[in-house]
């Protein structure tokens, strides 16, 4: 599963409404296993079709950074890349006007989540805003609410996945 509900759902427009609001003009959210994506939405359209397109995480930084090692954080401006990893990074920043962000990276067994937020402020005004408590607070809430409601939708698509399965095992 692509990013087939990258906007579609009112959960997931809401919640970059919600962030927008905070000054994050940039949400992504992915979950990969063994190296393949299983589910992926951005809030940038455009940006996202050319990811998904081009393979991206495979080589993308924040995703390699995040998955293959103990990394959980990682500061976008802090990253000092390279080659096509540096082509994707200016790549994302001038399709959606970025210059500030961060990915966060959460693993669970095979399984890791990486959710990125990015904003068109500097460095030095987001950071400074993540270090308001409250900003984060708001933020936490936020995503927490992403995140209960988008698993909740991957568990009806799991379960219609599965009847699916058994109506296509029961015809053959």
């Amino acid at each position: 599963m692509k990013d087939e509900d990258r906007c579609g759902n009112g959960y997931i427009k809401m919640t970059f409404y919600e962030l927008e609001k905070l000054g994050i003009t940039y949400f992504s959210y992915g979950i990969m296993a063994h190296g393949n994506v299983l589910n992926v939405i951005f809030s940038n359209e455009e940006w996202g079709s050319r990811y998904q397109k081009n393979h991206y995480e495979r080589t993308d930084p924040l995703v390699q950074g995040v998955t293959h090692s103990n990394l959980p954080l990682i500061i976008w401006d802090a990253l000092h890349p390279y080659g096509k990893e540096r082509k994707i990074m200016t790549e994302r920043n001038e399709i959606c006007g970025l210059k500030s962000g961060l990915t966060v990276g959460i693993k669970n067994n095979q399984i890791t989540e990486i959710i990125a937020l990015g904003a068109q402020i500097s460095p030095h005004e987001f950071y400074s805003l993540l270090n308001e408590e409250k900003y984060i607070k708001e933020i936490q809430n936020i995503v927490k609410k992403f995140y209960a409601l988008h698993k909740e939708e991957l568990q009806k698509k799991k379960s219609i996945l599965k009847v699916k399965n058994n109506i296509s095992s029961f015809l053959l």
